[in-house]
């Protein structure tokens, strides 16, 4: 188990390299085009804590990031409805244009080669991805109580639902 284990990670950091390279190759900053994917991905659903969490880097990182994208009027904050204190992030029409001039390019690479794969592949690598790093969040739990708690289902699910439900209703 261990070589495959080795292979596992070996895998996941060259997929990084390969990201950072294509953002290069497309003139983007490697660290913008992650959290510009991610408040893409989110819908207006993204808060900057979630942010931090997903980018793994440290909040005046992730702020900063957020700060240039608001001042080049890429995004807006959206105050949360239930929670005042929260803000949540939208791309603007212009943030929306700018991701379809220079940051969709890598994701219709990516469309194009997730074609080359049956569906069966994809959902089995999907399942697996899912249920590995649930698991190792849960495993890692117990060495170290994390802060908080389910930290994979307030990370992952809680936030891919909520997003799944507004795509629903546009």
């Amino acid at each position: 188990m261990k070589k495959e284990l080795i292979e596992l990670k070996k895998t996941y950091y060259s997929l990084n390299a390969v990201y950072t390279e294509a953002a290069k190759i497309f003139g983007v900053n490697p660290f913008e085009f992650k959290v510009m994917h991610l408040i893409f991905l989110g819908h207006g659903e993204l808060t900057q804590k979630q942010l931090v969490i997903f980018t793994n880097e440290v909040k005046q990182v992730v702020h900063n990031v957020i700060l240039k994208f608001k001042k080049q009027g890429l995004i807006k904050l959206n105050v949360d409805p239930e929670d005042k204190r929260v803000k949540r992030i939208e791309l603007t029409e212009l943030g929306l244009k700018l991701w379809d001039e220079k940051y969709d390019n890598i994701i219709k690479l990516e469309e194009e080669d997730i074609k080359r794969f049956q569906k069966e592949e994809v959902d089995a690598s999907i399942s697996f991805l899912k249920r590995y790093t649930q698991y190792l969040v849960e495993n890692i739990g117990r060495i170290k109580k994390w802060r908080k708690r389910n930290f994979y289902y307030w990370c992952q699910l809680f936030f891919w639902q909520r997003v799944v439900q507004k795509m629903k209703v546009h």
